[in-house]
């Protein structure tokens, strides 16, 4: 195992955040965009640690497990990051418009109809 590797035995990091290895930014094992010299032969892997049910406590608190996959889902596919909106609002905005964080059944059906959308435009060859 790389020394670079084993350093990162137990960091944890934000759904949405990349892991400092080796002096890039994967954001998972094997990360594509990654130099090989970090992910050839890597047999990193990664564990999601998910909050209670009833424990979101406001913006950029957990989330259950199926936000997030559906929010590694959204970056892998697509590179893009979704926070408690469309990935085009900031938190203040969100605020504004929302006046709340959204439920988690809120947020997948952002994702839903944002990956349809995304899909369509690829389909017609604007994305």
């Amino acid at each position: 195992m790389r020394d670079s590797h084993a350093a990162m035995e137990g960091v944890a990091v934000g759904i949405d955040e990349n892991f400092e290895v080796g002096g890039e930014a994967l954001f998972l094992p094997s990360d594509p965009d990654a130099s090989l010299d970090e992910t050839a032969n890597c047999r990193c892997t990664v564990e999601y640690e998910v909050a209670e049910a009833g424990a979101e406590s406001g913006f950029g608190g957990p989330r259950s497990e199926d936000v997030a996959k559906a929010l590694v889902r959204l970056r892998e596919k697509y590179g893009m990051v979704l926070d408690d909106t469309y990935p085009t609002l900031t938190e203040e905005q969100s605020r504004t418009l929302y006046g709340r964080r959204l439920t988690d059944t809120e947020l997948l059906q952002n994702v839903d109809d944002l990956e349809a959308e995304m899909d369509a435009m690829i389909a017609r060859g604007e994305a």
